[in-house]
């Protein structure tokens, strides 16, 4: 069984992520290899774009995924992963905090798995 992971893709709106990762996330998803709780943090440089990312991403997994592999009920679950967040990488802002604070709840979600680990 696997653990709950968060994966951050720097560049959420961009052409790699929306052609390649996320539809091989929605795969890995509808084969089980997603466990719940479970996160996909994509980046996205504007608060405006992160309000439309979900919208975004369905139409993007609609138009590059193979013809019958997108399934509402399916696209549903799957959405719930999505955590949008805006992050300019090429900036030194507050949303580098935002970020690290996100992680940072869940990481405290998973130290005691974490020190098993490590030890």
């Amino acid at each position: 069984m696997l653990n709950p992971f968060d994966i951050i893709i720097f560049g959420g709106g961009g052409d790699l992520a929306l052609r390649k990762l996320l539809p091989a996330m929605y795969r890995a998803y509808q084969e089980g290899n997603l466990p719940e709780g479970s996160r996909i943090l994509p980046t996205v440089r504007e608060e405006s774009k992160r309000a439309d990312y979900i919208e975004t991403a369905h139409n993007a997994l609609k138009e590059f995924l193979s013809k019958g592999e997108f399934n509402a009920k399916d696209w549903k679950a799957f959405s719930t992963y999505l955590v949008p967040v805006v992050s300019n990488v090429t900036e030194a802002d507050d949303n580098w905090d935002v970020l690290k604070g996100i992680l940072d709840v869940f990481c405290l979600q998973c130290v005691k798995k974490v020190s098993v680990l490590t030890t």
